[in-house]
């Protein structure tokens, strides 16, 4: 149903908008799932549809993107990250493997890449476990204030 050239020209359109290969291969694959799903419902124009859906999936993309950066801005984790490593109540709070995750990337300074390939995970995922582990000891430390 969407053909080869429809895909080469939304990813032409989100690489003119997003920089990072793996946040457009996440739009695009978010663009295409929506799309099937809702594809029946279409009555013509499906290029047009399918266009408009990634326009929408680009702008939640930075909305999203915005709302992370927001928390890394602020976030007390980031600022006094010694801190949690020394506090015991607060580590019990993690399950063993958010701990590693953020051992290694806040305590053995590792990238989110290096990490990924440790566990043999996608990037994105790991990027996204360790920005809601972050949420999580967020929650935790402004509870305790």
């Amino acid at each position: 149903m969407i053909s080869d050239r429809l895909i080469k020209r939304l990813w032409h359109y989100i690489s003119l908008k997003i920089s990072n290969i793996e946040d457009r291969e996440d739009v695009l694959q978010e663009t295409i799932l929506c799309y099937l799903l809702k594809s029946k419902q279409i009555k013509q124009n499906h290029e047009a549809y399918i266009f408009g859906i990634c326009k929408n999936k680009v702008i939640d993309y930075y909305k999203r993107r915005k709302k992370e950066s927001k928390l890394f801005d602020n976030s007390e984790v980031i600022d006094n990250c010694n801190e949690i490593f020394f506090d015991d109540n607060l580590l019990k709070c993690l399950n063993r493997y958010d701990l590693m995750l953020i051992k290694e990337r806040f305590y053995n300074n590792k990238s989110l890449k290096e990490i990924a390939l440790n566990y043999n995970k996608n990037y994105a995922t790991i990027r996204w476990q360790i920005r809601q582990i972050l949420k999580k000891l967020k929650i935790i430390i402004s509870k305790g204030e």
